[in-house]
């Protein structure tokens, strides 16, 4: 039996869609994945971009800048890549919570027991953004663990000013929607 830990999820009840899916997850036991592109927060898993290594094994011609512009383009668009989260909280009871993810405290929260080895990782807190290698996003020149470290150190990393949620992320690689919750 694997270990399980104890998290919430905040909900709107606005909307037909979202008690489909809130009956879903207490009937089925599925829950809503959603795309990077589709997290509330425009900044969320922002990442700095490296040419360390790049200028040995390619000809730059684009502005670095329209390159990190390539790379972070490629990371919001779900045609290009199939990574899926679901975010969930160590708290049930935090005021910015209820407003920004329980529709302005007219929503709910619900408690989930979920297995660590679901994918779960707790989110990391920092001022400094995790570095993706440019390379990486070329299949020819990438170092694949490195590339999928980087991937889920972007996805598990957010601004500390968003520390107060204490959240812990699934990843998944699919797409964007519904999965079976174990626990």
């Amino acid at each position: 039996m694997s270990e399980v830990q104890k998290l919430y999820k905040y909900v709107s009840l606005a909307t037909k869609e979202h008690r489909a899916r809130i009956c879903r997850l207490i009937v089925r036991g599925e829950i809503f994945y959603a795309h990077p592109n589709l997290l509330n927060d425009p900044v969320d898993s922002e990442f700095a971009v490296t040419f360390d290594e790049a200028s040995r094994t390619k000809n730059l011609r684009a502005k670095k800048h329209e390159l990190v512009r390539f790379v972070k383009a490629w990371f919001k668009d779900e045609e290009k890549n199939s990574l899926c989260v679901l975010s969930l909280s160590e708290k049930n009871d935090n005021a910015l919570m209820w407003s920004h993810y329980g529709d302005c405290h007219k929503g709910i929260c619900l408690e989930l027991t979920v297995p660590l080895d679901n994918g779960l990782h707790q989110v990391q807190y920092s001022k400094e953004r995790p570095l993706v290698y440019f390379n990486d996003f070329d299949e020819a020149t990438r170092d694949p663990d490195r590339f999928n470290r980087s991937i889920i150190r972007a996805l598990m990393t957010k601004s500390d000013d968003w520390a107060y949620e204490a959240e812990w992320r699934c990843i998944e690689i699919g797409g964007s929607g519904i999965r079976q919750l174990a626990g």
